[in-house]
């Protein structure tokens, strides 16, 4: 609990206009040295964890904490999400983390000239694991490595690529008490239901036969949205509708948003993240459109 770090309008980020926090090194930093710190046996809690897992550059710095350490009992698991986030801050602010002086270099946290928190827990994991293993394959190699590659073929050995999935428990439209109405493959009335709940919520026609497209997504290039809001306008003319969840780059909700406005009954876009609405959308979906650009 830091709430000179933490406590702030706007999002883990950014701030309410959109601008990086100043202090993000030191707000992710921080975040990194309390988790190295719980994975050591002297913290007096009454377990120690056996796997510190990190995902991308947020908890990378972790890693090297764990690595200058007293005690490294735990082992390490870096998850690589997107590559092109490469968490990086200039050289002179590697002296605030409260990290030894030869941390910044090639076999450690250096990134073309920049401390990379990416880095760190690329080189410093044990493991690295990454979305699929077609990423874990492209990532090995120019463009995709985003400037890594090298570092993780030489690791190919310890990189892995584990195809994303879901907890069939939680999202089972069977059981999901998310839903307005349960359903199944034989019995799939409750999910004509479900239907005509998210087109009010999302202030689509009411259209029970309409094919709907949905996407619950972080809104960024790497993973095609731009590709999606290119394609969608030819669906939308035709008779499809199109139901988005999601946020992330600034002009790629600017499209949606005019997107939504251009078809108004046909697209609904509803910015940020609802997990109860999340699991509706994923229930009721004709087609899902899976926004993946490398995997």
């Amino acid at each position: 609990d830091c709430p000179d770090l933490y406590r702030r309008d706007g999002g883990p980020y950014q701030d309410s206009y959109g601008a990086d926090w100043g202090d993000n090194d030191l707000r992710f930093a921080l975040l990194g040295a309390v988790a190295a710190y719980l994975a050591l046996p002297e913290t007096g809690l009454r377990w120690t964890p056996d796997i510190l897992h990190l995902n991308d550059w947020q908890a990378g710095l972790a890693a090297a904490y764990h690595a200058y350490g007293p005690v490294r009992r735990a082992k390490v698991i870096s998850t690589v999400h997107n590559l092109s986030f490469a968490g990086d801050f200039a050289s002179d602010r590697v002296s605030s983390w409260g990290l030894p002086s030869h941390a910044f270099g090639i076999n450690g946290i250096e990134y073309y000239g920049r401390a990379s928190f990416l880095k760190a827990g690329l080189y410093f994991a044990d493991h690295v694991t990454t979305v699929s293993p077609t990423y874990a394959r492209e990532i090995q190699s120019a463009p995709v490595g985003c400037g890594f590659e090298g570092l993780l073929s030489s690791r190919q050995d310890r990189l892995s690529g584990i195809i994303n999935g879901i907890d069939d428990n939680t999202w089972n439209p069977q059981s999901d008490g998310e839903l307005p109405a349960n359903y199944s493959a034989k019995d799939l009335s409750g999910k004509a239901k479900n239907k005509a709940v998210l087109q009010e919520r999302f202030g689509l026609h009411m259209e029970p036969k309409t094919p709907l497209f949905a996407m619950v997504s972080r809104l960024t290039w790497q993973k095609g949205v731009d590709t999606l809001i290119a394609a969608a306008p030819s669906w939308l003319e035709a008779g499809a509708q199109m139901a988005i969840i999601g946020s992330g780059d600034s002009g790629l909700e600017t499209a949606l948003k005019r997107l939504s406005h251009a078809f108004p009954g046909r697209m609904g876009f509803v910015q940020g993240y609802d997990e109860s609405l999340a699991h509706l959308l994923e229930a009721v979906a004709d087609m899902y459109v899976m926004p993946s650009r490398f995997e």
